[in-house]
């Protein structure tokens, strides 16, 4: 509506100017600039807020639970393969792995953002999962003299019996196809770049309703904060530590067969940033641990 100001000139309220967007950072109060697309998300009704919160609180139990129990696969005679991604070809735990990582994949693609920006990011993050697991990585991933697993083998016209390695070399029998561990590895990193992002960015936003009156975050918005942020600084550290690796030895700078593979930190590093990922969209969720839901929120 328009009021009449001092002096005869008209002042406007911006809010209630039709040819404005209340988007418009120009004109939107800073408490009030990020507002979710109403039309996108349901108008945030109660069935669409709990299914989201359900969606995330699934995800983030799947990525947690998925290093758990394949650091507990020693305890079943399974080698303790260099990376996650390396136990696709350990038998019964290579099926674990890949569903997993699909079931955060779809779950991705099924998980909707609050604008329609972030849905198409969180789609293609669920993309990049679903790369990462029907595309595997190269090498057995295992210093085991003798071990067993699954491979890549050619059969013989004349019966059931595995033709000689392609190319001579053992480790043919361990790679999809000529650079497949490269399209695994950009899918994983991206996948994992956008964790980050969403953790530190997206999670961290603050909408009116988890304000007080005088503008301040509400205490477990803070709380709920203080973890995402946490979480997307390990996983953004994980990142930048397996970029950095992979760069130092395809410039000749180190060997794969150093302390670095015989302490499987690729293995334990990409658990942790699981692990930091599964806390904080199960925190997003609000399922499993209600006291960190603002009062009054559904």
């Amino acid at each position: 509506m328009a009021s009449r100001a001092r002096g005869g000139s008209v002042a406007v309220d911006a809010w209630d100017t039709p040819c404005r967007s209340r988007h418009d950072p120009l004109i939107a109060p800073p408490e009030a600039r990020y507002q979710p697309e109403p039309a996108h998300t349901h108008g945030q009704s109660r069935g669409y807020i709990v299914n989201q919160r359900r969606l995330a609180s699934m995800v983030g139990v799947a990525a947690f639970a998925l290093p758990t129990v394949l650091s507990l696969t020693v305890l079943a005679d399974a080698c303790a393969r260099h990376t996650i991604s390396h136990y696709y070809y350990e038998g019964l735990w290579g099926a674990v792995f890949v569903g997993a990582i699909a079931f955060i994949g779809a779950f991705l693609f099924a998980y909707a953002g609050e604008t329609r920006a972030e849905d198409v990011q969180t789609s293609l993050a669920g993309l990049a999962a679903v790369v990462v697991a029907l595309v595997p990585t190269s090498g057995p991933g295992c210093s085991a003299p003798a071990f067993g697993g699954r491979v890549f083998a050619d059969v013989t016209g004349a019966g059931p019996v595995l033709a000689p390695p392609r190319g001579g070399d053992p480790a043919s029998h361990f790679a999809l196809f000529p650079g497949a561990d490269w399209i695994h590895g950009l899918a994983a990193v991206l996948l994992f770049a956008w964790l980050a992002y969403t953790c530190l960015v997206v999670f961290t936003r603050v909408k009116p309703d988890q304000q007080d009156t005088q503008g301040r975050r509400l205490s477990n918005k803070r709380r709920r904060d203080r973890i995402y942020r946490v979480s997307g600084a390990v996983i953004a550290a994980v990142v930048l530590a397996m970029v950095g690796r992979a760069a130092w030895l395809t410039l000749g700078g180190g060997s794969y067969d150093d302390g670095w593979t015989a302490l499987r930190l690729t293995f334990w590093a990409e658990s942790v940033a699981l692990w930091a990922f599964g806390v904080a969209w199960v925190v997003k969720g609000k399922v499993f641990d209600t006291s960190l839901k603002d009062r009054g929120a559904v």
